[in-house]
């Protein structure tokens, strides 16, 4: 009541208010003509509500799985302590992928030929029947009534800082958490980390496709007006007119819509399942498989992907350093051929001749054939007698012409 009273002090609010009370009755009004007068012409719809839910119930599938594994790893921890035990973790997660492949195959393969052979035979057995009201009820309990009442509705598709802080941090915690037990080889506490991560990953990406698909939702609601209105205009609030953040009253009127939806579907396979209400579902099991198969394949794969991420980052890894580890003993073997190479060829080349090394200036000097110094200067006269006379021809005569003279004196 206090939030009613809110809402009409508030101007925008009590407008709010106001359409939402117009919508609610024009569309009740419009289910009853339709449940009353017996109007089918709209009952094909059931069959876009059913392929909405069945896809979504696909990512549920693998989410019951990673809880079984979680509880396993809590409740039998022993079994997966140290590493004589690492094997047990191995069978286990081989165990879980067997149980993914054998779900993919009947809900996709073999459903889907058997509503090919059978179209116009009630498949339908207790044990589908049973996982029909199973799937839709968990699925608007754990995506819409449960997270409503907490108020974690819009936390994946409209986190805040403080959300985005925390998940990070959680993420950082459970990183070391699980390097830390796999160091004690406490396997299940280290590989329940990693299962723990991939369930919240899981859940938050459901989460969002469940805000998403409301449109959808409301679609495959044709009939039931009223729950096809308040799912279009609810997703109407959270992505177009979100000036202001959904109130409270609000949120109710999508848990009553959800709880309403929940109560159909246990109605319908048991109670009214001779109605054109199921009768048109079952005309359309072939979609509503595909769908089924769609969205559990879709969530096995970003399973796996998520899982076996670590792994193949680690063999990467690995094989990195084994390539460089390669690359070091082949560089070396390089370095060593070459040594080798060189070492030969100076063996083979003719030895080079080395210089003599460097004598003292003395013992150098007398080695040294010595040099021919330039005789000493002599005397004038012995210069001249030691020097053959060169004999001018004018003297020649001259003393010729004496000495001829000189013999004519005589004679």
């Amino acid at each position: 009541m206090k939030d009613l009273e809110a809402m009409l002090v508030d101007a925008w609010e009590k407008k709010l208010f106001m359409i939402w009370i117009i919508i609610l009755a024009a569309t009740t009004v419009v289910m009853l003509f339709l449940l009353l007068t017996g109007e089918a012409s709209l009952n094909f719809t059931l069959v876009i509500f059913l392929m909405v839910v069945k896809f979504l119930a696909g990512f549920g599938t693998v989410i019951g799985i990673t809880s079984a594994i979680i509880f396993v790893l809590t409740k039998f921890e022993g079994l997966f302590k140290g590493e004589e035990h690492k094997k047990n973790l191995k069978m286990l997660l081989i165990f879980m992928l067997l149980i993914l492949i054998v779900l993919n195959v009947y809900n996709g393969p073999i459903k889907i030929v058997q509503s090919i052979i059978n179209p116009k035979k009630d498949i339908d057995n207790i044990f589908d029947k049973i996982m029909f009201v199973y799937g839709i009820v968990s699925l608007f309990f754990s995506l819409f009534i449960h997270p409503i009442w907490k108020g974690d509705f819009l936390v994946a598709t409209t986190p805040t800082t403080g959300d985005n802080i925390k998940k990070g941090l959680k993420s950082a915690s459970r990183g070391i958490k699980k390097r830390f037990f796999t160091w004690r080889k406490n396997y299940a506490k280290a590989e329940l980390q990693q299962q723990l991560g991939m369930k919240e990953f899981m859940t938050n990406l459901r989460q969002h496709l469940a805000v998403i698909v409301l449109p959808f939702l409301g679609a495959g609601t044709v009939v039931f007006t009223v729950i096809c209105a308040i799912f279009i205009f609810t997703w109407l609030r959270i992505f177009v007119f979100k000036e202001r953040k959904l109130v409270k009253l609000e949120f109710i009127f999508l848990a009553c819509a959800c709880i309403g939806i929940s109560v159909i579907a246990v109605l319908l396979p048991f109670v009214f399942d001779q109605t054109p209400f199921y009768s048109t579902i079952q005309a359309g099991y072939f979609g509503t498989y595909i769908a089924n198969f769609a969205g559990l394949l879709i969530a096995s794969i970003i399973y796996l992907r998520k899982m076996l991420g670590p792994i193949i980052e680690k063999r990467k890894k690995a094989q990195i350093k084994e390539k460089k580890a390669e690359q070091k003993e082949a560089e070396k073997e390089q370095k060593a051929q070459l040594k080798e190479g060189k070492k030969a060829a100076k063996q083979k080349e003719p030895e080079k001749e080395q210089p003599a090394p460097k004598e003292s200036k003395k013992a150098a000097k007398q080695k040294e054939p010595e040099k021919e110094r330039p005789a000493p200067k002599e005397s004038k006269k012995a210069a001249k007698q030691k020097e053959p006379e060169k004999e001018q021809p004018a003297l020649k005569e001259s003393k010729k012409k004496k000495r001829g003279k000189t013999n004519e004196d005589e004679e």
